[in-house]
């Protein structure tokens, strides 16, 4: 009897506590509180924006090759903004009118085209050739914001004749000259050959190459050869001419670390430590090994970078450079030597014009 009665008042206090809980009143939320959610909801998506951009963050951006900047404009179709003046590097006694022969610039109609040995034949090399050609209508075709360039003018224009067959065979686009980075203009501190012109300081990593081309639906496809100051060539396969009409393609680097805390990162001397750059060695063509062979028509307006810098400049209170001379040296120098066997080449070749009896 003892136990019923004591179930009896356990059920019932127990009972009553649950009515108790259910019923008691929650307490409704200030207009404080919830001002204040509402004030720190726009800082937390603020906060979370500006994680989200310093994880990803925005690589600088840079044009490696123009060639609406490259269009004939001086004596002997060369371009005045890029011309070399070679007759101080000649081995020859040079006259007055002979010295101008040995004026070299960016010309796009100074830029060669070269089959590889399998394919270079006296047939399809003298068929191959690139032209400075104007583009009509530019201002509408090049208006679309997906391509990001403005009215070019004129452009890389390319004829590459390959044998018949199905075989591989590819053929560069390449300049009249190494292009030397830091070589400065006469008088200047300005670099010739960067902004547009070939060259690109200042790299460490590249995250993306990408180039505004026309196509003429060939399957083909559209290699930049780069070399970087440490002479390490490398080759970047951009996209394919299967299209008609004007697009921009690209490569995007697969290894690029977005993250920072995954890079390995080290401190380094920062003089007399050369910033790494990228230069154009060649444009390259590789024919699709499917199609029958024959001639190949393209049109290239500019090829651009985004990339991290290798160095960040600091406003030190010391010009290293200007008391020790180590890196403007090694620029001299770098430029006399490739000057001088350009020199040496061109020198050769007018000696045989001569014996051909060709101006």
């Amino acid at each position: 009897m003892k136990n019923k009665f004591f179930l009896f008042t356990l059920v019932f206090f127990l009972s009553g506590s649950l009515a108790f809980a259910q019923e008691a009143p929650v307490e409704p939320e200030t207009e404080e509180a919830t001002a204040a959610q509402s004030d720190n909801a726009p800082a937390q998506e603020e906060n979370a924006q500006a994680q989200e951009e310093n994880a990803e963050g925005e690589a600088f951006k840079a044009t490696l090759l123009d060639f609406s900047l490259l269009t004939a404009d001086g004596e002997n179709g060369q371009n005045s903004e890029t011309i070399i003046e070679l007759a101080d590097y000649s081995t020859y006694a040079l006259s007055e009118e002979e010295r101008a022969e040995f004026d070299v610039s960016l010309a796009i109609e100074q830029w060669q085209v070269k089959l590889n040995s399998s394919a270079a034949f006296p047939d399809t090399i003298a068929k191959s050739m690139v032209k400075e050609v104007e583009v009509n209508d530019a201002e509408t075709v090049f208006g679309n914001e997906k391509l990001g360039v403005e009215n070019p003018g004129k452009v890389l224009g390319i004829r590459a004749n390959f044998p018949q067959g199905s075989r591989y065979a590819y053929a560069d686009i390449v300049p009249p000259f190494d292009i030397p980075v830091y070589y400065k203009k006469p008088g200047t501190d300005e670099y010739m050959f960067q902004n547009g012109r070939g060259a690109i300081d200042n790299v460490r990593y590249i995250k993306k190459i990408s180039a505004v081309i026309c196509g003429r639906n060939y399957p083909h496809k559209l290699q930049v050869v780069l070399r970087d100051s440490d002479y390490n060539e490398k080759i970047y396969t951009i996209g394919d001419f299967n299209f008609t009409g004007w697009r921009r393609i690209e490569w995007e680097n697969p290894n690029y670390i977005v993250n920072v805390k995954n890079r390995d990162l080290k401190t380094e001397p920062t003089y007399p430590m050369l910033n790494r750059s990228w230069k154009v060695v060649a444009l390259r063509v590789v024919k699709d090994i499917q199609h029958e062979g024959g001639d190949f028509i393209g049109y290239i307006k500019q090829i651009d970078v985004e990339y991290d810098k290798d160095v960040i400049q600091r406003n030190l209170d010391i010009n290293d450079d200007a008391y020790w001379n180590i890196v403007s040296d090694y620029n001299t120098f770098m430029s006399d030597y490739n000057f001088t066997r350009l020199g040496e080449q061109l020198t050769l070749e007018y000696i045989e014009k001569q014996r051909m009896n060709q101006k």
